[in-house]
């Protein structure tokens, strides 16, 4: 099933991560949708959702209405036990684009696998078609600049340690 016309709100798509630390690693993409069809589907299928809102806890609205936000994402490791394939990610003329460049409040259509299983709904991610771009660029490293010379890095190291000595019981 393809679900169109998506806000990106929160993209991870070109590494997966470990949300929770339990090492489960996946793909995500956290969306937001106002059609009604989508919203029903994904009640349907008991996948979580919230209405979107901003640092200051108000409604995100477009022409009156609130924006329903949920996450789609693709296990690293399939319930076999074998790896999965990052979901791809193409440009509204379907070339490969790097997923490292979406960008929060691009639009998308995500294909998705509604499924059932011993009895437990979900949501899998396929793959994205990114239909508005706004382009994400990281930063460059921060780098600090020095404040001061070896010297005195040595000597407040020396002070350091010798203090840390003192606190030793």
């Amino acid at each position: 099933m393809i679900l169109k016309n998506l806000t990106v709100v929160f993209p991870s798509l070109a590494k997966a991560r470990d949300y929770k630390g339990d090492k489960n690693f996946k793909w995500n993409v956290q969306c937001a949708t106002q059609d009604p069809e989508i919203i029903a589907k994904l009640k349907e299928y008991e996948i979580r959702t919230k209405k979107w809102e901003d640092k200051e806890g108000e409604l995100i609205l477009k022409n009156n209405k609130p924006f329903t936000v949920f996450n789609l994402t693709l296990k690293e490791t399939n319930y076999n036990g074998e790896k999965n394939s990052p979901p791809e990610v193409v440009d509204r003329f379907t070339k490969p684009l790097n997923p490292a460049t979406l960008g929060v409040g691009s639009i998308i259509n995500a294909a998705v696998l509604f499924w059932t299983k011993d009895e437990k709904k979900g949501v899998t991610l396929r793959k994205v078609q990114v239909v508005d771009l706004v382009h994400y660029e990281a930063p460059e490293e921060d780098e600090f600049e020095i404040l001061g010379t070896a010297e005195e890095a040595d000597a407040a190291f020396e002070a350091e340690d010798a203090n840390a000595a003192d606190d030793i019981y």
